[in-house]
């Protein structure tokens, strides 16, 4: 009777990673950066900075 060889074991899928938070100051700052604003869900949007409540920061 012939042994058989264990199966190979999966190949390990890498961690969906986060992007890292991005701090700034004010408005003026993450312009410096973004001068477009940022839509909320970039690493950058802070909700403080939406002042019209519009899913955008610093939008000009």
């Amino acid at each position: 009777m012939k042994e058989t060889e264990p199966a190979p074991l999966p190949e390990p899928t890498p961690e969906p990673t986060t992007p890292a938070k991005e701090y700034f100051k004010n408005c003026t700052e993450l312009n410096k950066v973004y001068p477009n604003g940022v839509q909320e869900g970039h690493p950058a949007y802070d909700k403080k900075m939406d002042r019209d409540g519009d899913g955008w920061a610093c939008e000009k």
